[in-house]
């Protein structure tokens, strides 16, 4: 079902005040979005209130100088933030469009999908370009090596055109694209308008959102867009195309509709889709349980001897309740066999820190998933912790609340007022001391009757895998509770530089803050998201400097599948079938810290309260060897020292602690907005922050 009202082609060029919903040429677009202009005023509030916000960005010293991984000394983008506001010009009524290319070009830079600022339509202040989506006619996939085509069948729903040669060669393989061979020009695509940290990320980011971009979220060129993309498939079929128009105002959505993609943009990283401006229709028998909004979906193969879990987002945009309900009905089918646990991640762009705790603990019942981390010292840091942010982190030593005071002007504790200073190169970088975050229960479910040991859990990560997803997929590689499995991604890459995610660190919103400048902003339209909590590995000696953000955690496999659909989901099985069997016996001898667990090696581990199982091999094979690889409940393994240290946070009741409590809320990793309180008077709010409990008036947040 479409949930635009109308939606009609228009063939000649068109003033602002003339514009409907429908597609557009390039030029007929541009010539509205360009007229739109900027005051020397507000252009200067811009970027006055972006130069005080972006101190509070946690990431702004390293950047000048990361740190590189040793196969590539230009891996990290550097970037002098300071330097580039600056640099903004300030005119006097220029085009807004150009002038918000410049920021974007800022924070494109950092190549961190969780740093962003944009405009958005308001009742003072209608931009345009903010509700323009830049389509093409067709998408591409990869099928055995091939670049095959595709027609965007969507697009025509809405009103634009798809030449007849692309809809009669459906599936046919494409041999160049402007000259060059398609991958060439995918990876001309990711290069230039697709900005994560990873080159699979990015490789990825491409190929699933190339045919369908928000101008809001990614402002094209009119130059590159107007470019004509001449095609030829096998067979010497010709095609000839470009990018059309279509004008998307919210109030021509249905309110279901345009809460989930205003829901989505605000809170998290994943691309609008096309496939996002029509309800969802429940993939028809592929699954055993599926989310009504196509989020999660399982599938039990007793055949196969199997489970399949499909997981898009740790952040149910709406249809919150029916969403946990089919996932603990998942967890609990799964607990009543012993077969092997398949989760594919499909271009997850993050959600609840205490959801992705919550679900890792599932697949991995021993391990540390709370997070250790820090801040950047600044007023926007310190405003953030004397309201409310200080009351959701907690003490290394004693798993106390940090900062929980009435009356604000008291000072935030040593923890901050006596920060810590790493140097990189000449670059100082001033940040509190690290800090816990300690989730709450939003996932009820367990497994109980038969837990899974890491070799029994397959996560298959597409080289996007952003925010919360990263959290999951990087710490079960950094923990070595899972084999890590990547698929989609550069297929002319290696496997070494493929992460198996991409910014495992948490945000806020510049109303978390509490800045004048932030309200400025906001007048304009603005929002901004800023990354605020840097995480460490899990070093229990609360020592390291390089945040986890420009850390590789490399797969341990890679499947040859791209852009996951649920007709492919036989595909993703049996190759997950395939590692799962291979790693019966073999390994990655890259990893050490997946063991293969095995009791009969508890007689050999002399580490109090400490179990494990068989070393990998340098050979690729399961050893003889026995080590520790993981700690009785109520300890953490502390793999920097090798032995089981108490967990300052563990609480025997913690586990019985309800997503219906009155009390309980919970954050957003990547995926801004965050608390949501739900208890017995039936209440669900949002803001943004990191995990929390505590009770909150209710009128401080936007409901969800």
């Amino acid at each position: 079902m479409l949930v635009i009202t109308t939606l009609i082609a228009i063939a000649f060029a068109t003033q602002c005040k003339e514009l409907t919903p429908g597609v557009y040429s390039v030029i007929d677009a541009f010539e509205c979005i360009n007229s739109v202009s900027l005051s020397l005023e507000k252009a200067t509030n811009i970027q006055h209130s972006l130069q005080s916000l972006f101190q509070t960005y946690v990431f702004k010293d390293i950047l000048k100088n990361p740190p590189q991984p040793s196969f590539d000394n230009k891996f990290f983008p550097t970037l002098d933030i300071d330097a580039q506001l600056a640099s903004l010009p300030l005119l006097e009524d220029q085009a807004v469009y150009p002038f918000m290319q410049k920021i974007q070009y800022i924070v494109d830079t950092t190549h961190d999908l969780h740093l962003s600022f944009r405009l958005t339509s308001n009742e003072n202040n209608t931009y345009y370009y903010d509700n323009f989506y830049a389509s093409l006619p067709f998408t591409i996939d990869i099928v055995d090596g091939n670049y095959i085509i595709h027609p965007n069948s969507q697009l025509s729903s809405l009103g634009g055109k798809i030449p007849e040669e692309i809809t009669n060669n459906d599936g046919k393989i494409i041999t160049s694209i402007n000259g060059d061979k398609p991958h060439t020009f995918v990876k001309k695509w990711a290069e230039d308008h697709a900005f994560l940290k990873s080159p699979h990320g990015r490789f990825t980011y491409a190929l699933e959102s190339m045919s369908f971009v928000s101008l809001r979220s990614n402002l094209l060129s009119q130059e590159f867009l107007s470019q004509p993309i001449n095609i030829l498939l096998t067979g010497d079929v010709s095609i000839s195309t470009q990018y059309q128009m279509v004008y998307i105002p919210p109030q021509t959505l249905n309110e279901h509709i345009a809460r989930k993609i205003s829901q989505k943009e605000r809170r998290s990283t994943a691309p609008i889709s096309i496939e996002d401006f029509v309800t969802y229709k429940k993939s028809d028998k592929v699954f055993d349980l599926e989310s009504s909004d196509g989020n999660l979906a399982c599938k039990f193969d007793s055949e196969k001897k199997v489970n399949t879990i499909v997981l898009k987002t740790f952040y149910p945009e709406v249809e919150f309740d029916n969403f946990f309900e089919v996932f603990n009905k998942c967890i609990k089918t799964i607990d009543e066999n012993t077969n092997p646990i398949i989760v594919i991640l499909p271009m997850n762009g993050g959600g609840y820190a205490d959801l992705e705790a919550n679900f890792e603990q599932v697949l991995a019942p021993h391990a540390d998933v709370d997070l250790i981390g820090s801040v950047r010292i600044s007023k926007g840091s310190e405003g953030c912790m004397k309201n409310e942010y200080g009351e959701y982190l907690y003490d290394t030593d004693n798993c106390q609340v940090l900062y929980n005071e009435t009356n604000k002007s008291i000072p935030l504790g040593e923890w901050y007022t006596q920060p810590k200073i790493t140097h990189y190169g000449d670059v100082e970088h001033v940040y509190s001391q690290n800090t816990l975050m300690h989730a709450s229960t939003m996932l009820e479910a367990k497994l109980v009757k038969n837990p899974r040991n890491p070799t029994d859990v397959i996560i298959m990560t597409d080289g996007f895998c952003y925010s919360a997803c990263s959290v999951l997929a990087k710490g079960m590689v950094n923990k070595g509770n899972a084999i890590v499995v990547g698929y989609e991604g550069d297929p002319e890459l290696s496997l070494e530089s493929f992460d198996a995610g991409n910014s495992p660190t948490p945000v806020i919103t510049q109303d978390e803050v509490f800045m004048d400048e932030a309200k400025v902003l906001a007048e304009l339209g603005g929002y901004m998201r800023i990354s605020f909590f840097e995480t460490f590995e899990w070093n229990y000696n609360y020592n390291e400097t390089i945040p986890r953000e420009f850390v590789l955690n490399p797969v341990d496999e890679r499947v040859n599948i791209f852009k996951y659909s649920p007709s492919k989901i036989d595909q993703f099985v049996d190759e997950g079938l395939k590692i799962y069997k291979k790693y019966q016996s073999e390994c990655n001898p890259l990893n050490k810290r997946l063991v293969k667990v095995d009791s009969a090696c508890d007689n050999n581990i002399t580490i109090e309260h400490a179990h494990g199982g068989h070393i990998c091999g340098d050979d690729g094979k399961w050893s003889t060897e026995c080590v520790a690889s993981y700690c009785e409940p109520g300890y953490k393994f502390d793999r920097f020292n090798n032995k089981c240290i108490v967990d300052v946070c563990f609480q025997e009741s913690s586990s019985s602690e309800s997503l219906f409590s009155d009390d309980l809320f919970w954050v957003i990793v990547g995926c801004v907005g965050g608390f949501i309180v739900i208890g017995i008077i039936l209440a669900i709010i949002v803001i943004t922050g990191i995990i929390v409990h505590k009770k909150h008036r209710l009128d401080t947040y936007d409901s969800l």
